[in-house]
């Protein structure tokens, strides 16, 4: 590897791409004529054949996306765009950064090797001929460990309705390590587009309080966030903290919104639903005294409210009368 991608006109390593210490103890380490061979061979981790991805001119002098890798974000991009931006973040970082990109369809894989151990019996083609690409027992086990997730949406077409709680699941679990994560979709396949397979009214709520970014060759533009503007903005032109700066009201929104995935399974019997509505009218009392209700939270108030409404016309079959009749 060393004399392989090594300057063998290099004044420090000679062509050896390696640099010897003093003494044993000392070891050594890569020289620097290295660093890029380096960089490229860890960005197939980040993202199998990110290295061989097109690159843009002069992006990667000063990345648009480089100062954003420790915050989360919403990018709309065609793959070939984002690929090259990506690629210009890696040769900024270091020869072992940690990020890595998952799609749905490598979430849902994950989801459904849990519900399989547990003896479901759950069919899905797409999965099924995805299986072999990676290990992970769960969604946990799959975003947990690295220092920035990416989501790339838009891979998994087969309809399931589960696509959305696994990427609130994963969404949820990376907050709760205080890790960022980048949510990607395409200009024809939005997540905020109900059409989208992994489009919940919770997560487009979610993303409203983003920073969102739309990639077009080297220019990224803000199409909303935290700061609303008539008309996309080139990032260029804003400050870090017009594109990150989220209002304290709408980081509670957030955690909120997430929190709530706990809250909406189903009772294990009528006796423990029935307490459960009870705890929801209390609260719902407290809150009224506390003044204007937080715009996310109406919205989920509003979808348990209609469920109920749904439950409680639901046809019931009709029992056979006995009036009349001799025993």
């Amino acid at each position: 590897m060393s004399r392989e991608y090594a300057d063998p006109n290099c004044p420090d390593c000679r062509g050896e791409g390696f640099i010897y210490g003093a003494s044993m103890l000392d070891g050594g380490h890569s020289c620097h004529c290295m660093m890029d061979a380096l960089k490229l061979q860890n960005m197939d981790k980040v993202w199998p054949s990110l290295a061989a991805s097109k690159e843009i001119p002069n992006l990667r002098k000063k990345p648009p996306l480089g100062d954003l890798v420790k915050h989360s974000i919403w990018v709309t991009a065609k793959e070939a765009v984002f690929r090259a931006h990506l690629k210009a973040v890696a040769y900024t970082q270091s020869t072992m950064w940690d990020a890595r990109v998952f799609t749905d369809l490598d979430l849902l894989d994950a989801w459904l090797k849990t519900a399989k151990a547990q003896g479901h019996k759950i069919y899905d083609s797409e999965v099924d001929n995805h299986e072999g690409r990676f290990v992970a027992m769960d969604v946990s086990e799959l975003v947990e460990s690295f220092g920035l997730v990416i989501l790339k949406l838009g891979v998994k077409q087969a309809p399931n309705k589960e696509t959305h709680s696994v990427i609130l699941e994963a969404l949820a679990v990376r907050r709760h390590l205080g890790l960022p994560t980048w949510i990607v979709d395409q200009p024809d396949q939005r997540i905020d587009d109900m059409s989208h397979r992994g489009y919940s009214e919770l997560l487009e709520g979610l993303l409203s309080h983003w920073p969102h970014l739309g990639l077009s060759g080297p220019n990224v533009v803000q199409i909303a966030g935290s700061v609303p503007h008539k008309e996309p903005k080139l990032v260029s032109d804003l400050s870090a903290d017009d594109i990150l700066d989220v209002p304290e009201k709408a980081a509670g929104e957030i955690d909120d919104a997430l929190s709530d995935l706990d809250d909406k399974k189903a009772p294990a019997n009528e006796e423990e639903g029935d307490e459960e509505f009870e705890d929801d009218e209390e609260e719902e009392n407290e809150d009224e005294g506390d003044g204007e209700v937080d715009p996310m939270i109406a919205a989920l108030q509003a979808n348990e409210e209609r469920a109920a409404q749904k439950e409680r016309y639901k046809p019931r079959s009709k029992k056979k009368s006995t009036w009349g009749r001799k025993k």
